[in-house]
């Protein structure tokens, strides 16, 4: 029987906001970097240092996602093989994936999120023509 992963995550990247159209690329997300301090104090269990900033609103980046084990490329299925990989570790044979940076609004307006939702489909339609069957 398939051991299916329901609740997968893959970590967007400037990859993802690559596929905006030219007069689109104004929506692309922010990566704002800490440089000073400890990080955030709330409820996460980690601390964040990197954040989105989208639609005039700040969230964690990379916040959801347990990454013990797994490259960076893997996360950001930059590379796909090393995914594969992983999953095979883990005894996985198939992953839904769901989106991290949309666990919190990204826009305020209708534009900027069909331009983002609209980029990140496509991103991940690509990588998926790379798993193969």
């Amino acid at each position: 029987m398939a051991t299916i992963d329901a609740d997968a995550h893959v970590i967007e990247s400037d990859r993802t906001w690559s596929y905006l159209s030219a007069d689109e690329r104004r929506f692309a997300p922010l990566v704002l970097k800490q440089i000073a301090g400890e990080g955030r104090v709330d409820s996460g269990p980690r601390a964040a240092s990197a954040f989105w900033y989208s639609g005039g609103l700040i969230q964690p980046a990379d916040d959801n996602a347990d990454t013990a084990g797994m490259s960076t490329e893997a996360r950001e299925l930059a590379d796909v093989g090393a995914r594969l990989k992983h999953m095979d570790e883990l005894n996985i044979d198939v992953q839904v994936l769901y989106p991290t940076i949309f666990l919190q609004p990204t826009a305020r307006d209708a534009a900027q999120e069909r331009a983002q939702f609209h980029s990140y489909n496509r991103w991940l339609a690509d990588i998926w023509k790379f798993a193969g069957d």
